[in-house]
């Protein structure tokens, strides 16, 4: 995470993360939360657990998963996050039981969600280059682009090819 903060920093990007309790926790979490906040990113709530099957069981389930991150978030950075990423994406199988009622209840409760319209590639094994080739081209298919990156323990990929995926992009007017 530090790296790609420092990386975001040099090429003056900001980012939204969307955060979980699965690899980092306490007061790890929190001074790291802090540090994306006071660097200007947003921070918002991806999930807690991160286990589609117990989240998705019911609107109250997935509700209580995301006040035990959002909590997190609040004593870290003072702020309520107020958006969210779905698991899985707002129009998953994961969710298709509860869907409609979660899409309701989460919209009366005034938060908002965002899903990708393009990605990198990283979680699906790509190289360094292919990464970059993959976002590069999916960014270009929308006037208003939100790329899907992973900050994931132990995997480089990402940190590798940030730095050229947002050359490229701000040589494209980004």
């Amino acid at each position: 995470t530090a790296e790609i903060l420092d990386i975001l920093d040099q090429y003056d990007a900001k980012a939204t993360w969307f955060v979980t309790n699965q690899y980092m926790q306490g007061d790890e979490l929190s001074d790291m939360l802090k540090e994306i906040h006071d660097r200007g990113h947003a921070v918002g709530v991806h999930t807690f657990s991160h286990r589609y099957k117990d989240i998705y069981k019911s609107v109250d389930a997935y509700m209580s998963d995301y006040d035990k991150m959002n909590t997190i978030i609040v004593n870290a950075t003072g702020e309520d996050s107020g958006i969210f990423r779905f698991p899985g994406g707002s129009n998953a199988s994961y969710n298709k039981k509860i869907r409609t009622e979660l899409l309701k209840h989460v919209k009366s409760e005034g938060l908002v969600y965002y899903d990708w319209n393009a990605f990198t590639g990283d979680t699906d094994g790509l190289s360094r280059s292919g990464m970059v080739s993959k976002a590069v081209k999916e960014s270009s298919y929308n006037n208003k682009t939100i790329l899907l990156m992973h900050d994931v323990p132990n995997k480089t990929t990402v940190v590798e090819a940030l730095p050229e995926i947002l050359s490229s992009l701000k040589d494209k007017g980004y």
